[in-house]
């Protein structure tokens, strides 16, 4: 029932800002609705948390053996228009940028935001012919789920399945997770998308 309150909570202040900076009103029915319904599919595609042994898991920084290519993703979602970005950034066994990828899609709100950032990654491994790469994010149930090759929801299912049938591509292809702070580049590409149309 809290989950509800905070849901409606922020819904007001997105109709708020809806009227007050575009000149939309909502009726209340509809902020309730719209808040009972993005609740009921949020819960319906949520994958409980995974415990994760952070010593082994986090990924610290660490130069990369000569040759490989760490590709960190990252996705945000703009709210108020329904978009998200996603954000890439590729660097090389020195810490040098190789390239990256700031890009906004016109999506509905869905819980697969960070597949569809990690499966960018993986096609900008392909488009710059990378034979070894690493792929590190900071969504804790995706690469779960991307090692683990198993207990996929249903919303990043076929994005899971595509990126398995992309890895045979590389020499190497490894996924893992880094911390929040670790992946701030990535992020601000991600965030950054809201610029582009």
């Amino acid at each position: 029932m809290f989950d509800l309150f905070l849901i409606i909570c922020r819904s007001i202040w997105w109709c708020r800002n809806k009227k007050w900076f575009e000149g939309i009103p909502h009726k209340p029915d509809q902020v309730v609705s719209f808040a009972r319904g993005y609740l009921d599919s949020f819960t319906e595609n949520a994958v409980p948390i995974p415990s994760f042994n952070t010593t082994t898991v986090f990924a610290l920084w660490r130069p990369l053996e000569n040759g490989f290519v760490k590709i960190n993703y990252d996705a945000a979602l703009f709210l108020d228009i329904g978009d998200f970005g996603i954000g890439v950034i590729a660097h090389d066994h020195e810490g040098n940028c190789l390239a990256w990828l700031s890009q906004r899609l016109h999506r509905t709100i869905s819980p697969a935001l960070a597949a569809w950032a990690a499966r960018a990654a993986i096609d900008l491994g392909i488009r710059f012919k990378w034979d070894k790469i690493i792929i590190e994010g900071n969504c804790a149930n995706l690469v779960k789920q991307l090692v683990d090759q198993e207990g996929y929801s249903s919303s990043t299912k076929l994005l899971i399945h595509e990126i398995f049938a992309l890895c045979p591509r590389f020499l190497s292809c490894s996924f893992s997770l880094l911390r929040r702070q670790g992946n701030c580049v990535a992020h601000s590409l991600a965030r950054s998308a809201v610029n582009f149309c």
